[in-house]
């Protein structure tokens, strides 16, 4: 913690709205008299909230907040805090820089003090996503290279086993030759991934993000009710127990690829599911965010859409390298699902990104909303 002697004077016209630090306007009884719209968006305030809550109404857990403004405002020095660990709710919390300045404010006998919050862990994020999908670029170069390699001598493979299926007379070694022509078919379809498609070729048109995000959670929930059925018909109970829960603003309409928006959402959700191995629960929630950075542009209005999960967890030592391709946290994994959702969602401009959450497995996507 430092301090220094300032007593910061209130000037009286000040448009605070235009920047992206966090600022409120505090009393030494923790009410809010005022906040900027950077603070109204961490704290999901709204315009009749902004000058009628207090500390404790924002945040559930203000206490080391609290200490800080009494410091300040009693010894009416400013109080400059470091990473500080500030809890949102029992599974999300942030790390901020934030700096308590005390403020002469005309109408208020009270002691007041100016919260000034620096959310460096969210550029954090972006920059550390920016270059993560950087390294992306460079590992799908390879294995684009690799699926070639792969591709070419298997279709030879598998034109030669069928050829000496044909030639034989006998049936004998019919199991082992239809083996090979099945696992030659699987590296196929690995292969064939790994190469992927022209996915920068987007076709942009207005998508209402909610429609898309119901239309993957139907194809989710009846994939889910096909696996629930074994080969002789009788109901496997082990995913019955998924709940997936939507919680949407008002319509989100973005300019994107449907299409590829649809592939985003359904690689997440699926993998979501996974996580969970048969039992848990899935949030999707959507909201609109202001002033966001995503690949050195800063858009006024982004879509953020998070897919929380409460399953196995991300291990830790992926955390860095999850978007890559061909990492897996299975072993059933190929690692190139969240490698091509990522990409499509650069060539939607947007960007993912998993969220620091302390019992929950949390992605953000990230899609602008205009220019």
């Amino acid at each position: 913690m430092e301090t220094s002697s300032l007593v910061s004077e209130c000037p009286k016209k000040i448009n605070v709205d235009q920047l992206e630090t966090v600022i409120l306007l505090v009393d030494s009884n923790y009410r809010i008299l005022d906040m900027n719209r950077s603070a109204q968006k961490m704290f999901a305030v709204g315009d009749s909230r902004r000058r009628n809550c207090t500390l404790g109404n924002i945040l559930p857990y203000p206490q080391r907040l609290q200490e800080i403004i009494d410091i300040a405002i009693s010894n009416s020095s400013v109080i400059v805090e470091r990473e500080l660990d500030i809890q949102f709710d029992a599974n999300y919390s942030k790390v901020i820089d934030c700096v308590v300045s005390p403020a002469a404010v005309s109408g208020h006998e009270l002691g007041c003090c100016f919260v000034e919050i620096s959310d460096k862990e969210s550029f954090q994020k972006i920059k550390e996503a920016n270059e993560l999908t950087h390294q992306n670029d460079i590992w799908e170069t390879i294995a684009r290279e690799l699926g070639h390699e792969i591709k070419n001598p298997l279709t030879g493979i598998r034109g030669t086993t069928q050829l000496l299926k044909e030639e034989l007379a006998t049936a004998k070694y019919d199991d082992f030759i239809d083996t090979i022509l099945e696992e030659v078919d699987r590296l196929s379809a690995l292969s064939n991934r790994m190469l992927g498609g022209d996915l920068n070729a987007v076709k942009l048109e207005y998508v209402n993000l909610h429609e898309v995000l119901d239309h993957v959670n139907n194809l989710v929930v009846a994939e889910n009710k096909t696996n629930q059925r074994n080969p002789l018909g009788s109901e496997d109970t082990s995913s019955k127990n998924v709940k997936i829960i939507k919680s949407y603003q008002p319509p989100i309409i973005v300019k994107g690829d449907q299409s590829q928006l649809t592939q985003i959402f359904l690689n997440l959700l699926r993998n979501a599911v996974q996580a969970l191995e048969g039992k848990g629960e899935i949030s999707i929630n959507t909201r609109v965010g202001y002033k966001t950075a995503i690949g050195g542009e800063v858009f006024n209005r982004v879509a953020e859409v998070r897919v929380i999960d409460n399953g196995r967890g991300v291990d830790p030592k992926l955390r860095n390298s999850i978007f890559l391709p061909l990492v897996s946290g299975t072993q059933e994994g190929t690692g190139l699902g969240l490698s091509i959702a990522q990409k499509l969602a650069r060539a939607n401009r947007g960007i993912i990104t998993l969220e620091r959450n302390i019992k929950k497995t949390e992605f953000l996507v990230r899609i602008p909303i205009g220019d």
